[in-house]
């Protein structure tokens, strides 16, 4: 079960444990905000602290895991937890986990960025249904994909207004190969809460 905090109120979950508690569950993904904040605001820690320790499910944390920093600061104080989601910021940074796990950092990373993008864009290809619904699925995408670059907000527009697959992976090409650099890592999550 992948749950919040509750839809209005940080202390919904809390009536829900107990209950979820007498089914067989492998684990519990907890996303600590409210579905009002949607992801707006301040995860609670201190509400998901007190989440671990009313149920016996395996738990798994998620959100706003944006830097290695984060991750560091949730793993040491968190040590009942053994799985983490990422989620969205993956998008923005697919390059996050990898650094978590290994420490190293990766080479050729706009390259790689636009390997990602044509592999995701192609698999949407493959699966949804017509060049509209791709494309919809796409511009969504660059609402995070934008973050680690820096000064694109004039590309990003062109990319967005794209009203055919052709002219949006022109546009996306000349961005990567004209355009395309990118900023710190540490960077990005500054980026996305100045939007």
């Amino acid at each position: 079960i992948k749950m919040r905090l509750g839809w209005k109120e940080n202390t919904d979950i809390f009536r829900l444990l107990p209950v979820i508690d007498h089914y067989p569950l492998s684990q519990i993904i907890i996303h600590p905000r409210t579905g009002l904040q949607r992801y707006e605001g301040s995860v609670d820690l201190d509400a998901f602290e007190d989440c671990l320790a009313v149920t016996g499910h395996t738990v798994v944390y998620n959100g706003d895991i944006r830097t290695v920093d984060d991750f560091r600061r949730l793993y040491q104080r968190f040590d009942r937890v053994h799985a983490w989601m990422i989620g969205r910021w993956c998008i923005a940074d697919p390059f996050l986990p990898g650094r978590i796990t290994t420490g190293a950092d990766i080479p050729d990373k706009i390259y790689r960025m636009q390997l990602f993008h044509d592999t995701l864009f192609e698999a949407y290809n493959r699966v949804l249904d017509g060049p509209s619904h791709v494309m919809n699925k796409m511009k969504g995408f660059w609402r995070y994909f934008s973050l680690p670059f820096e000064d694109c907000k004039k590309s990003m527009k062109n990319i967005t207004k794209s009203r055919l697959p052709e002219q949006y992976l022109e546009r996306v090409n000349l961005f990567f190969e004209t355009e395309a650099k990118l900023r710190k890592p540490a960077d990005i999550h500054a980026q996305r809460t100045r939007q």
